[in-house]
């Protein structure tokens, strides 16, 4: 049996990588061809007009298909497996960006007060209108609900939660048992 191995980020220093090697997939694959050989027994027996055979197969059917539900079961949690690590470094990375980019928000925000409240006409500003979109854009309500979900998700603790609604970063990779989760930045 051929064997298929996918190396997956555990986001630790010391281990990079796991490797989960994809056993279910072949089993699959058989049990697939098993079933369409079944079923096309069944039709043969069912042309003949032999009912006792069709009737026998048919319970054989119900196996295979049993037996392909349980398979896909598995397939599902070797792919949660495989998925997780890096949907969730996905997660956390979209959301440093996007407090950094609300972060920027600000700075822009102020510095075009700044430059308002010396007298200088706003609409001649360089990029004013990027700078007008950027300010107007209000993104702390999208934060917000993308932090409860990825929380609610277990991509980020509840720490994490809290620094990020409070201007913080969170380290990108995946914390190991004993590393703070949570990056001062200034």
């Amino acid at each position: 049996m051929i064997r298929k191995l996918v190396a997956i980020p555990t986001g630790d220093g010391i281990v990079p990588q796991n490797w989960l090697s994809l056993t279910t997939q072949p089993d699959y694959a058989r049990l697939v061809d098993k079933l369409r050989t079944v079923e096309g027994q069944i039709m043969d027996a069912q042309h003949a007009g032999n009912q006792a055979e069709s009737d026998r197969l048919q319970s054989d059917r119900v196996e295979v298909e049993a037996a392909v539900i349980r398979m896909t079961e598995q397939l599902h949690q070797e792919l949660k497996e495989l998925l997780d690590p890096s949907a969730r470094a996905f997660v956390r990375s979209t959301l440093n960006a996007l407090e950094v980019f609300i972060r920027w928000q600000s700075i822009v925000s102020t510095i075009r007060l700044a430059v308002q409240v010396t007298g200088f006409c706003p609409s001649a500003l360089p990029h004013r209108v990027t700078v007008e979109a950027i300010v107007n854009c209000d993104l702390r309500p999208a934060l917000v609900l993308l932090v409860g979900q990825a929380q609610t998700d277990g991509a980020i603790t509840s720490a994490e939660a809290v620094a990020l609604l409070s201007g913080k970063q969170i380290d990108s990779r995946l914390p190991s048992g004993n590393e703070p989760a949570i990056q001062q930045t200034e």
